[in-house]
Protein backbone atom coordinates (compact mmCIF):
# COMPACT_ATOMS: atom_id res chain seq x y z
CA UNK A 1 0.00 0.00 0.00
CA UNK A 2 2.62 2.43 0.61
CA UNK A 3 4.25 2.21 -2.48
CA UNK A 4 0.89 2.85 -4.50
CA UNK A 5 1.03 6.24 -2.13
CA UNK A 6 3.97 7.53 -3.29
CA UNK A 7 3.33 6.41 -6.65
CA UNK A 8 0.43 9.08 -6.63
CA UNK A 9 2.68 11.51 -5.26
CA UNK A 10 4.86 10.75 -7.90
CA UNK A 11 2.28 11.57 -10.26
CA UNK A 12 1.29 14.42 -8.90
CA UNK A 13 4.80 15.97 -9.32
CA UNK A 14 5.48 14.49 -12.61
CA UNK A 15 2.44 15.40 -14.64
CA UNK A 16 0.97 19.09 -15.73
CA UNK A 17 -2.67 17.40 -14.21
CA UNK A 18 -3.24 19.44 -11.52
CA UNK A 19 -6.06 17.66 -10.12
CA UNK A 20 -7.05 13.72 -9.91
CA UNK A 21 -10.88 12.83 -9.58
CA UNK A 22 -11.49 10.47 -7.12
CA UNK A 23 -12.83 8.52 -10.04
CA UNK A 24 -10.28 8.63 -11.69
CA UNK A 25 -8.04 6.94 -9.37
CA UNK A 26 -9.09 3.08 -9.81
CA UNK A 27 -7.39 3.80 -13.37
CA UNK A 28 -4.62 5.80 -12.50
CA UNK A 29 -2.42 2.84 -12.64
CA UNK A 30 -2.85 -0.86 -13.90
CA UNK A 31 -2.65 -3.72 -11.20
CA UNK A 32 0.60 -5.77 -11.20
CA UNK A 33 0.62 -8.78 -8.95
CA UNK A 34 3.39 -11.00 -10.43
CA UNK A 35 6.06 -11.36 -8.34
CA UNK A 36 6.05 -7.85 -7.56
CA UNK A 37 8.23 -7.09 -10.79
CA UNK A 38 6.69 -4.11 -12.22
CA UNK A 39 5.15 -1.30 -10.40
CA UNK A 40 1.81 0.00 -11.58
CA UNK A 41 1.87 1.50 -15.05
CA UNK A 42 0.83 4.83 -15.54
CA UNK A 43 -2.39 5.95 -18.44
CA UNK A 44 -1.00 7.70 -21.35
CA UNK A 45 -2.21 10.89 -19.81
CA UNK A 46 0.17 10.73 -17.33
CA UNK A 47 3.31 9.67 -19.41
CA UNK A 48 4.72 13.14 -19.01
CA UNK A 49 7.87 14.27 -18.05
CA UNK A 50 8.35 18.02 -16.49
CA UNK A 51 12.29 18.03 -16.16
CA UNK A 52 12.24 17.55 -20.23
CA UNK A 53 9.10 19.40 -21.07
CA UNK A 54 7.94 16.40 -23.07
CA UNK A 55 4.76 13.73 -23.41
CA UNK A 56 6.54 10.43 -23.46
CA UNK A 57 5.66 8.15 -26.23
CA UNK A 58 4.31 4.16 -26.23
CA UNK A 59 3.70 2.81 -22.89
CA UNK A 60 7.04 2.43 -20.64
CA UNK A 61 7.22 0.08 -18.36
CA UNK A 62 8.84 0.61 -14.87
CA UNK A 63 10.20 -2.42 -12.48
CA UNK A 64 9.94 -2.78 -8.88
CA UNK A 65 13.92 -2.25 -7.75
CA UNK A 66 13.12 -3.37 -4.03
CA UNK A 67 11.40 -6.25 -4.54
CA UNK A 68 13.53 -7.17 -7.63
CA UNK A 69 16.76 -6.60 -5.30
CA UNK A 70 15.82 -8.94 -2.89
CA UNK A 71 14.00 -11.60 -5.18
CA UNK A 72 16.81 -11.42 -7.62
CA UNK A 73 19.85 -10.08 -6.03
CA UNK A 74 20.58 -7.15 -8.07
CA UNK A 75 21.93 -3.48 -7.21
CA UNK A 76 20.84 -0.48 -8.34
CA UNK A 77 23.10 -0.21 -11.91
CA UNK A 78 22.14 -3.57 -12.66
CA UNK A 79 18.28 -3.05 -12.24
CA UNK A 80 18.82 0.51 -14.39
CA UNK A 81 20.17 -1.27 -17.16
CA UNK A 82 17.41 -4.35 -16.78
CA UNK A 83 14.40 -1.50 -16.72
CA UNK A 84 16.29 -0.40 -20.53
CA UNK A 85 17.04 -3.80 -21.46
CA UNK A 86 13.47 -4.90 -20.71
CA UNK A 87 11.77 -1.64 -22.26
CA UNK A 88 13.76 -1.99 -25.21
CA UNK A 89 12.99 -5.98 -26.10
CA UNK A 90 9.26 -4.90 -25.49
CA UNK A 91 8.86 -2.09 -27.54
CA UNK A 92 10.55 -4.53 -30.05
CA UNK A 93 7.86 -6.95 -29.50
CA UNK A 94 5.11 -4.63 -29.89
CA UNK A 95 6.27 -3.13 -32.58
CA UNK A 96 5.25 -6.59 -34.37
CA UNK A 97 1.68 -7.13 -33.10
CA UNK A 98 -1.32 -5.61 -33.63
CA UNK A 99 -2.67 -5.62 -30.46
CA UNK A 100 -1.82 -2.71 -27.74
CA UNK A 101 -1.06 -5.04 -24.93
CA UNK A 102 0.82 -8.32 -24.28
CA UNK A 103 -0.03 -11.21 -21.78
CA UNK A 104 1.52 -10.68 -18.83
CA UNK A 105 2.87 -13.76 -19.41
CA UNK A 106 4.88 -13.00 -22.10
CA UNK A 107 6.16 -10.28 -20.73
CA UNK A 108 7.56 -11.72 -17.41
CA UNK A 109 8.93 -14.22 -20.08
CA UNK A 110 10.93 -11.07 -21.63
CA UNK A 111 12.14 -9.96 -18.30
CA UNK A 112 13.24 -13.71 -16.77
CA UNK A 113 15.33 -13.86 -20.02
CA UNK A 114 17.61 -10.91 -18.94
CA UNK A 115 18.22 -12.11 -15.20
CA UNK A 116 21.36 -14.19 -15.93
CA UNK A 117 22.80 -11.79 -18.36
CA UNK A 118 22.38 -8.82 -16.04
CA UNK A 119 23.52 -10.62 -13.20
CA UNK A 120 26.80 -10.95 -14.96
CA UNK A 121 26.60 -7.52 -16.65
CA UNK A 122 26.22 -7.99 -20.12
CA UNK A 123 24.23 -4.98 -20.37
CA UNK A 124 22.98 -3.23 -23.99
CA UNK A 125 25.17 0.23 -23.09
CA UNK A 126 28.83 -0.42 -22.94
CA UNK A 127 29.98 2.19 -20.58
CA UNK A 128 32.95 3.62 -22.41
CA UNK A 129 36.89 2.92 -21.19
CA UNK A 130 37.80 6.51 -21.39
CA UNK A 131 38.32 7.29 -17.55
CA UNK A 132 36.14 10.81 -18.03
CA UNK A 133 32.74 10.92 -19.57
CA UNK A 134 30.31 14.16 -20.33
CA UNK A 135 26.65 13.44 -20.71
CA UNK A 136 24.93 15.98 -22.14
CA UNK A 137 21.04 16.38 -22.11
CA UNK A 138 19.66 17.05 -24.76
CA UNK A 139 16.00 17.45 -24.41
CA UNK A 140 15.68 21.01 -25.22
CA UNK A 141 16.67 20.27 -28.43
CA UNK A 142 14.51 17.18 -29.32
CA UNK A 143 11.48 19.90 -28.16
CA UNK A 144 12.95 22.76 -30.44
CA UNK A 145 13.36 25.45 -27.42
CA UNK A 146 17.22 25.62 -28.32
CA UNK A 147 18.67 25.50 -32.02
CA UNK A 148 20.72 22.38 -32.62
CA UNK A 149 23.83 23.88 -33.90
CA UNK A 150 24.35 24.67 -30.36
CA UNK A 151 24.57 21.34 -29.85
CA UNK A 152 26.91 20.44 -32.74
CA UNK A 153 29.20 23.27 -31.59
CA UNK A 154 29.38 21.47 -28.38
CA UNK A 155 31.02 18.73 -30.54
CA UNK A 156 33.98 21.29 -32.27
CA UNK A 157 35.04 22.35 -29.36
CA UNK A 158 38.05 20.86 -28.45
CA UNK A 159 37.75 20.66 -24.15
CA UNK A 160 34.43 18.56 -24.56
CA UNK A 161 36.12 16.30 -26.81
CA UNK A 162 38.76 15.13 -23.82
CA UNK A 163 35.66 13.26 -22.22
CA UNK A 164 33.90 10.54 -24.33
CA UNK A 165 30.15 12.08 -25.10
CA UNK A 166 26.95 10.21 -24.12
CA UNK A 167 24.06 12.07 -25.41
CA UNK A 168 21.05 11.82 -22.91
CA UNK A 169 17.44 11.90 -23.00
CA UNK A 170 14.15 12.40 -20.89
CA UNK A 171 11.63 12.30 -23.78
CA UNK A 172 12.92 9.58 -25.77
CA UNK A 173 13.39 6.05 -25.75
CA UNK A 174 16.29 3.84 -26.97
CA UNK A 175 14.99 3.55 -30.83
CA UNK A 176 13.99 7.59 -30.94
CA UNK A 177 17.23 8.62 -29.09
CA UNK A 178 19.39 6.72 -31.61
CA UNK A 179 17.11 8.16 -34.53
CA UNK A 180 17.39 11.54 -33.19
CA UNK A 181 21.32 10.97 -33.14
CA UNK A 182 21.50 10.09 -36.93
CA UNK A 183 18.66 12.36 -38.40
CA UNK A 184 20.80 15.46 -36.65
CA UNK A 185 23.82 13.66 -38.01
CA UNK A 186 25.47 13.60 -34.63
CA UNK A 187 26.53 10.13 -35.42
CA UNK A 188 29.71 11.59 -36.94
CA UNK A 189 30.74 12.18 -33.57
CA UNK A 190 30.10 8.48 -32.57
CA UNK A 191 28.52 9.92 -29.06
CA UNK A 192 26.94 6.99 -27.10
CA UNK A 193 22.90 7.22 -26.06
CA UNK A 194 21.51 7.02 -22.83
CA UNK A 195 17.59 6.76 -23.00
CA UNK A 196 14.58 7.63 -20.77
CA UNK A 197 14.08 3.89 -20.11
CA UNK A 198 16.98 4.36 -17.62
CA UNK A 199 14.42 6.76 -15.55
CA UNK A 200 12.71 5.02 -12.35
CA UNK A 201 10.80 6.07 -8.98
CA UNK A 202 14.27 4.69 -6.75
CA UNK A 203 16.97 6.52 -5.14
CA UNK A 204 20.20 4.39 -5.24
CA UNK A 205 19.63 3.40 -2.33
CA UNK A 206 16.53 1.46 -3.79
CA UNK A 207 13.76 3.10 -1.57
CA UNK A 208 11.07 5.26 -3.71
CA UNK A 209 11.59 8.92 -4.38
CA UNK A 210 9.38 11.41 -5.00
CA UNK A 211 10.10 11.92 -8.51
CA UNK A 212 11.11 10.35 -11.32
CA UNK A 213 15.32 10.30 -11.11
CA UNK A 214 18.54 8.67 -12.25
CA UNK A 215 21.64 8.69 -10.37
CA UNK A 216 24.22 9.34 -12.93
CA UNK A 217 27.19 9.05 -10.38
CA UNK A 218 26.26 5.81 -9.41
CA UNK A 219 25.42 4.70 -13.11
CA UNK A 220 28.79 5.70 -14.35
CA UNK A 221 30.67 4.33 -10.78
CA UNK A 222 34.26 5.05 -11.53
CA UNK A 223 34.37 7.68 -13.83
CA UNK A 224 34.67 11.46 -14.01
CA UNK A 225 31.38 12.21 -14.32
CA UNK A 226 30.98 15.33 -16.51
CA UNK A 227 27.09 17.03 -16.85
CA UNK A 228 26.69 19.77 -19.70
CA UNK A 229 22.58 21.35 -19.66
CA UNK A 230 21.75 24.19 -22.09
CA UNK A 231 19.45 25.31 -19.04
CA UNK A 232 21.01 27.73 -16.05
CA UNK A 233 18.41 25.99 -13.38
CA UNK A 234 19.10 22.50 -13.15
CA UNK A 235 16.80 19.35 -12.45
CA UNK A 236 16.93 18.18 -8.72
CA UNK A 237 18.38 14.71 -9.64
CA UNK A 238 21.59 16.08 -10.89
CA UNK A 239 22.21 17.05 -7.61
CA UNK A 240 24.90 14.59 -7.11
CA UNK A 241 26.84 15.96 -9.55
CA UNK A 242 30.04 17.86 -8.91
CA UNK A 243 30.13 19.35 -11.97
CA UNK A 244 27.92 20.72 -14.35
CA UNK A 245 28.71 22.95 -17.15
CA UNK A 246 26.43 25.21 -19.26
CA UNK A 247 26.67 25.65 -22.88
Amino acid sequence: MYKFIILLALISCSTSEKKIKKAELDTLYIPSNNKNYFLRSLPQWANFSEMGSCHLSGQKKYLDFESLSKEQNLDYVQLGHLQHMYNVRLQAVMSKISSDEMRMSDEINILNDLFEQVKSKQFDFATPEHERVHIVWIDDFVTGKKNINYLKGLFRDEAFLEGYPILFSLCLNQKELDQFIVSTSLDEYSPLSFSNEYISAYQSDLKLGYSYQINLIKMFEGKSVHFFSPREVQPKFLLNIETIKTF
